[in-house]
């Protein structure tokens, strides 16, 4: 019997002392380790969930609260309400301290921090509420003022709730070294959007000059950075809406549906995916489509992380689009994937934070937002590289064509000179027929000699004929001249065509009607007809209709019909029979 009260004894002193540890630990030293030091009482804070979400404060006091005991708190993402107790012992020799949690995105955190009366002062404030509510403006994340005085201890409560990652890291500063800190930050950030601006207008203004379509969506994806990181950073609500905080809720998640929608039109053109991989030009297509319905979900809190869950499905795709237009020939795609590479380091290492895998520090903290500034320059040299390419591929056309154009040249001047010569024989050519009617008219000359001697009407024709000749000929030596020999020549064809088939018609009327021979020729000897009145009496009384005249003669049918019922008036050519 006194064994097992000896033995109960020392397994009641063992409990005591193995517990004694873990109540000491859920105190939290303040102390004083050096200058421009932060203190991290997260390691010794407790927490309790609440899956209902509805417990209150006085509730919450009696549950049993678990111990943290890691450097950073982060309950990644949930739908549960968490709640965190911090004893704070300020051993210290001084009562400025300021606990802060840097991070900006909690929609709702209350504080209730223990007064010396023993009363419980509660904070309400949150993203979700006006930037006033917080109280403390010398960071743009959650400062709660201590009033802890040396050898004071207190008991704090904080409750997270909200759509976002419950992270929660907190730090404990004096006012001094949190005032040097918020400085080196808005520096930070200063050069970090600096730089977002400047690449921002840089290339819209190279868009204005050049018009090119890849960089107006590049600068709306650059805007939609400095949206999203100004946003999630703090510093957007702190000076430019800090009372409408539902802007908040939407700004980021609105815009990345946009930035889906940017980047995919930015790969589209830039990689040329319709040339180098066109089921991925599809493909952003869809995802295109995709983010507009996902906006709307997003809006009207039917899905409300829709388009973040879509932005990482479709991060991913614009790296191996790049990867593959790269493979395929594209070589600015190289800087493109680099940068793309560089972004989703950031990007995956920030996420896997909000997870709660990776612990919160500035490594993970600022790692997407020096990728994303890496990301927008290597995007830019990349445009530039495109340029560079195009202009070498359009000089190296340019050259080409020159060389096309050189043979062409060479090959027209061959050309050229095989043409002259066909001329040059044309030419010669009709300078011989042209010599042959010369000699026709210097015998139509010796006959113009005999009209002076002998009138018959016979002589008077062949006056006439000499004279039609002889203007033939210079009409023909004209054209020649004016025209070319090509129309010299088919005048000089027709001409020859049209006498030797009249001389035919002409030899045959006279044979076989000399009677009326006699009468024509008598009555253009003495002008009553003309030539050509002449030609188409000696046609018609061969018995050729008009028709056919006009194709011996440069004559219409209805002119050939005039002449033959003028030398039927005049008794040359019988009257037609009706």
């Amino acid at each position: 019997m006194q064994l097992d009260i000896r033995c109960s004894f020392i397994a009641c002193l063992l409990i005591i002392f193995l517990k004694l540890p873990l109540l000491a630990q859920s105190i939290f030293k303040v102390e004083t380790k050096g200058v421009r030091q932060a203190l991290y009482p997260a390691t010794q804070a407790e927490y309790f969930e609440d899956k209902t979400g509805k417990l209150t404060f006085a509730q919450v006091q009696k549950q049993p609260f678990v111990p943290h005991q890691k450097s950073s708190i982060n309950f990644g993402y949930t739908s549960s309400t968490f709640w965190v107790r911090l004893q704070l012992h300020n051993i210290s020799s001084t009562n400025n301290w300021r606990l802060l949690s840097f991070i900006p995105y909690h929609n709702y955190l209350d504080c209730w921090q223990k007064t010396k009366t023993g009363t419980w002062q509660h904070t309400q404030t949150g993203w979700l509420r006006p930037f006033n509510s917080r109280g403390n403006f010398e960071h743009v994340g959650f400062v709660f003022p201590l009033d802890l005085p040396t050898g004071a201890t207190t008991t704090i409560y904080f409750r997270l709730n909200g759509y976002d990652p419950l992270t929660f890291p907190l730090e404990l500063l004096q006012n001094q070294t949190l005032d040097l800190r918020f400085q080196f930050e808005n520096l930070y950030y200063g050069i970090y959007f600096g730089i977002l601006a400047v690449m921002l207008l840089y290339n819209l203004f190279i868009y204005i000059t050049l018009r090119d379509r890849n960089y107006l969506y590049y600068v709306s994806y650059i805007l939609c950075m400095l949206i999203i990181f100004s946003s999630s950073t703090g510093y957007l609500f702190r000076y430019v809406h800090p009372q409408l905080p539902f802007i908040n809720l939407y700004s980021s998640r609105i815009t990345m549906g946009i930035i889906v929608i940017t980047t995919g039109l930015f790969a589209i053109h830039f990689l040329e995916l319709k040339k180098y991989i066109l089921w991925f030009y599809k493909l952003f297509l869809v995802n295109i489509g995709l983010a507009i319905i996902a906006m709307l979900l997003t809006g009207t809190e039917l899905y409300s992380s829709a388009t973040n869950d879509l932005l990482s499905f479709h991060s991913p795709l614009l790296l191996l689009a790049g990867i593959l237009a790269w493979r395929r020939g594209h070589q600015s795609a190289r800087y493109y994937v680099i940068a793309w590479s560089v972004f989703l380091i950031g990007a995956t290492t920030i996420t896997l934070r909000n997870m709660g895998l990776l612990p919160i520090n500035s490594f993970t903290t600022h790692t997407v937002e020096i990728g994303s500034a890496i990301e927008v320059i290597l995007l830019s040299l990349a445009l530039a590289d495109k340029y560079r390419i195009l202009r070498i591929e359009k000089e190296q056309a340019t050259y080409r064509a020159l060389l096309i154009q050189q043979k062409a040249n060479e090959e027209l001047e061959d050309k050229v000179r095989d043409r002259t010569r066909e001329i040059q024989n044309q030419k010669e050519e009709i300078t011989q027929q042209a010599e042959t009617l010369k000699a026709i008219n210097d015998e139509l000359k010796k006959a113009n000699i005999l009209i002076k001697k002998d009138r018959d009407e016979k002589v008077k024709i062949y006056l006439q004929e000499a004279t039609e000749a002889t203007n033939k000929l210079q009409q023909i030596q004209e054209t020649l001249t004016q025209r070319g020999p090509d129309i010299a020549q088919k005048l000089l064809t027709n001409e020859i065509n049209t006498a030797g088939e009249l001389s035919i018609i002409q030899e045959k009327v006279r044979n076989e009607f000399p009677d009326f021979t006699t009468e024509i020729d008598k009555a253009l000897a003495d002008k009553k007809i003309t030539k050509a009145v002449w030609q188409v009496g000696y046609c018609l009384k061969m018995g050729r209709s008009p028709s056919e005249i006009s194709k011996i003669l440069p004559l219409s049918n209805r002119t050939v019909s005039v002449y033959g019922t003028k030398l039927r008036k005049i008794g040359v050519l019988e009257t037609v029979k009706k």
